[in-house]
């Protein structure tokens, strides 16, 4: 025989409003039967809103062109989505199987970063390299929150990646351009006076004299 029954059900009220009721029966040993009735409108209303906040971040996080990871304490993998597989050249399942220390080039940059993290829980466009599976190393910027308990201890960190590779390639490209002539690639005038002035103030500071040379 049931010792308990649970059903749940919607009811109309008599204004109009619908309500989430739990019906609930228990069969005692002497045959009777108690039943409780509750109001789980709110609940379940609770409970929808946070499957549907828990779908919305699931569509961000899988379809963003950004490369998103999520990592413990100790820098083991918890989750990425498919931009950071791609970023990174490498399957999901293999990737949680490793620590995002494994992406640092140098223990310089580790702790630098970590250094920056623990002095306000955060970073933001945090420039570092990153070395991808293949062994190919990337320029990034890094933004990265500590997710912290109750009690303020940091459990996890959620960090977003950008490869500005390219960009920083261009930005080189266009410094070589504004300094050196196009045909030749030599030095030009933009770089003499720029290294001018920069002899001008050392010697200055330094009190030392500094001599130009032209020549036809």
């Amino acid at each position: 025989e049931k010792a308990r029954e649970t059903f749940q059900f919607k009811l109309t009220c008599k204004d109009g409003k619908e309500k989430e009721v739990e019906f609930r029966s228990e069969y005692l040993e002497d045959g009777r039967i108690v039943t409780a009735l509750t109001d789980i409108t709110s609940m379940k209303m609770m409970e929808r809103e946070l499957l549907e906040s828990e779908r919305r971040f699931k569509s961000i996080f899988e379809n963003s062109r950004d490369a998103i990871y999520i990592t413990s304490r100790d820098a083991s993998f918890i989750d990425v989505n498919r931009a950071f597989c791609d970023m990174f050249g490498e399957k999901r399942e293999d990737i949680l199987k490793k620590s995002a220390k494994e992406a640092y080039v140098s223990e310089q940059d580790k702790i630098r970063l970590k250094t920056a993290i623990s002095k306000a829980g955060f970073v933001k466009d945090f420039e570092i390299r990153l070395k991808k599976v293949n062994g190919e190393v990337i320029d990034c910027l890094l933004t990265v929150s500590g997710i912290k308990d109750k009690r303020g201890k940091i459990v996890e960190y959620h960090g977003i990646v950008r490869d500005i590779t390219e960009k920083k390639r261009t930005e080189e490209k266009i410094r070589y351009l504004a300094f050196h002539d196009m045909l030749t690639g030599l030095p030009n005038r933009t770089l003499f006076a720029d290294r001018l002035n920069m002899a001008i103030g050392h010697a200055k500071r330094e009190k030392n004299m500094i001599a130009i040379m032209m020549l036809d």
